[in-house]
This record gives C-alpha cells, sequence and structure tokens, in this order.
C-alpha cells in the first residue's frame, strides 16, 4: 500500500458513540444492548470516559468531522449523562463539527431543544413502520401516533432530520410504504431503508417459527424496488444502497465508512479503523478493545465492498493511488463476467443502479475472500 498518497483517506475523520440502553429490546435485534438502570449507565458513562482518555493519543493532532450517537437508544439516558460523556470528548478530541448525529427512538427522553443547545445539528428518528400492528409484531414501543409527534417535534429544531423504513416485517403492504414515505417526506429529508434480517437467536426468529408472516427474498426485493421508485418521486435520491436523501442532506459520517476513511468507535461492541489499524470493542458493558492489524488484501477487500455500496462507485485514481496497481489489470477477467451489471468509465466502477440491489452477490463473484 502506497502509505504517501494514502493521506486522501484520513482527510474526514468521524467518533461513534454507541449507548446501548434501551427501554425494550426490539424483537428483531442483533446489537448489543441492555435493559437501562442508573447503575448500569453510571458504570458506563465511567467505563467511556476511560476508554476516551486511553485512546485519545490516537488521534492527536487531528480534526474531527462528525460527531455520532447511535445504540441502542441514545435518549434513554439523563441529559447529565448525555452531557457528560459529550463533555469528555470536547476536552480530549479537536473537534472540528460539520455533523453531530444523535439517534431517537419515539417514547424515550432528551427532548430536541437540549440536543441542539448542545450541538447536536442532525437527528436520526427510528420509526420503521407506521402501521401499529407491524410495529407491535417487531416489539416497538411506539405507536404509529407517538412517532409523527416525534418527527413533528426535531422537525422544529432540525432542519436536518432524518427516519428508519424497515422492510419486509410482518403484515407489511406497498400501501403502507406510500403511506409512511408520504407521511416522513413532510419532516426529513433524508431516509434509511433496511431490509429485514432475522438473527437466528432473536426473539422474531421465536415468533416466525411458529407461524409468524415476514417477507420472503423475492417480496422483499420488490417492496425494494417499489420504495426505490417511490422515493424517486419525492426527489430523494439513492446515494448508498440503502440511504436515500434530498440533494445535500447525504450522511456525512456514514460516508466516512463508505469511502474507507477513519474512525473511532466508543463504548460497547464498537469498532474504529485507524489507518491499517482496526479495533474492536467487546460486547460488555465491562468492555475490551482488541487491535488487529489489517493486510493490505483485507484493506483492498473493505475498500472495494465499501465503494461499491455508492451510487457513485469505486474512484478508479484512488484504488491506484493507494494500492499501487491499477484495477482492470487485477480483474479484468471477473469484469468480463459481470460486464452487464456494471457501469464503467474512465474514473469509476459502479454497479448500474438497477442491480444495486445484488451488490452481494456481485462482490462474492469479483472478489477473492
Amino acid at each position: 500500500m502506497n502509505n504517501k498518497k494514502s493521506s486522501n483517506l484520513i482527510d474526514e475523520l468521524g467518533i461513534y458513540v454507541h449507548i446501548p440502553f434501551c427501554l425494550k429490546k426490539c424483537y428483531y435485534c442483533d446489537f448489543f444492548s441492555q435493559p437501562i438502570s442508573n447503575e448500569k449507565v453510571q458504570f458506563y458513562v465511567k467505563k467511556l470516559k476511560n476508554e476516551i482518555n486511553n485512546v485519545k493519543n490516537l488521534l492527536i493532532d487531528r480534526k474531527i468531522n462528525t460527531l455520532y450517537f447511535g445504540g441502542g437508544t441514545p435518549n434513554t439516558i439523563t441529559k447529565q449523562d448525555f452531557y457528560e460523556i459529550y463533555d469528555c470528548i470536547y476536552n480530549n478530541f479537536n473537534l472540528a463539527l460539520n455533523e453531530f448525529t444523535v439517534e431517537i427512538n419515539p417514547g424515550a427522553g432528551l427532548n430536541p431543544e437540549f440536543l441542539k443547545n448542545l450541538g447536536v445539528n442532525r437527528a436520526s428518528v427510528g420509526v420503521q413502520s407506521l402501521n401499529d400492528k407491524s410495529l407491535t409484531s417487531i416489539g416497538r414501543i411506539h405507536s404509529k401516533d407517538m412517532a409523527i409527534k416525534c418527527l413533528d417535534e426535531h422537525s422544529k429544531y432540525f432542519d436536518n432530520l432524518s427516519c428508519d423504513l424497515m422492510l419486509g416485517i410482518p403484515y407489511q403492504t406497498k400501501d403502507d410504504i406510500k403511506y409512511f414515505i408520504d407521511t416522513v417526506s413532510k419532516y426529513v429529508k433524508h431516509i434509511s431503508v433496511y431490509m429485514l434480517e432475522v438473527p437466528k437467536q432473536s426473539k422474531l426468529k421465536f415468533m416466525i417459527d411458529r407461524g409468524l408472516k415476514v417477507a420472503d427474498e423475492d417480496k422483499l426485493a420488490d417492496f425494494y424496488n417499489f420504495t426505490y421508485n417511490l422515493l424517486k418521486e419525492y426527489n430523494f435520491s439513492r446515494y448508498e444502497v440503502s440511504n436515500f436523501s434530498l440533494s445535500g442532506y447525504e450522511s456525512k459520517h456514514n460516508l466516512i465508512y463508505w469511502k474507507y476513511m477513519d474512525y473511532l468507535g466508543l463504548g460497547s461492541s464498537a469498532c474504529s479503523k485507524i489507518g491499517n489499524i482496526r479495533y474492536s470493542n467487546s460486547k460488555s458493558l465491562d468492555y475490551q478493545k482488541e487491535k488487529e492489524e489489517l493486510s493490505i488484501k483485507e484493506m483492498e477487500n473493505e475498500f472495494i465492498m465499501l465503494s461499491l455500496r455508492l451510487e457513485e462507485g469505486l474512484d478508479l485514481t484512488q484504488y491506484q493511488n493507494l494500492f499501487n496497481i491499477n484495477f482492470f489489470d487485477k480483474y479484468s477477467n471477473k469484469i468480463k463476467k459481470l460486464i452487464k451489471y456494471l457501469d464503467i468509465s474512465d474514473t469509476y466502477i459502479r454497479i448500474k443502479s438497477q442491480y444495486l440491489i445484488f451488490e452481494n452477490s456481485i462482490l462474492v463473484e469479483l472478489l477473492d475472500f
């Protein structure tokens, strides 16, 4: 790898903070989360502050461009606890934030005025559905009315507002999806569209095994294509396989991941990539950090996989600068077999829009893992 040329991957830098507490675990959730209690939160805040003090030298002399609080449910903790975590980050890193996002779940706490005054300029609301029967079936604590109220309240404080839509959940129809987009488009500038995945050990898997119906692969693909086409009518452009926005409202933080820049993950189950080093935190409130040096092959595969998730695709000049080889010299034989799925120019290679949903299958054919 050409270290001199790799500096273009460290121009932007983001910090992710995992808040693992929830009022109730959703039936499909595979993220590390814990039922909230004051005792657990106080232990975890202290653990986070210790981690921040231990890792701050990794980013010495580097500016932090994005900050993202995710979960779990970040808005379950108190204002004081949230501020204490933010204040520790503020005092130990060189913040030059152009985006500060907090994930919000309807029905939890932290009012938007507090977040706005702290410097948050983007909120992402976990709506998932506006069908009450669907919401109950996947274990969400909020109703349709609560979700709309949450969007309305936060839209008064945040111009840059996002929400999640989940496809393939029980009782979902195309009419539900149309109603969802028609409703939330009055408030949000960004929509993340996720296709339901059912972890083997989840409560949802237990319920499916006992007869609850969810969309099969064909129906899921049909729902996705329907959503993609409908969002275009509302001027939401897809910029990544699962993410759509109005012009200028793409997630700057998530683009750091997809463009293979550096990021620091704080908290349980969080991951970091600083140069060619990956740090992984274990799934525990009393988490431990592991360090791994990435090989050039691992970094190349990750760069290709992440780049091809993007509508704009892989930058061929950047690839050559990073890995000292022409992309077509290395992959020409495989590209010939995949040519119907690809859009190729002198400067980029990308998956054609109609095939982006099949990105994983295309990557299996392209890469040597």
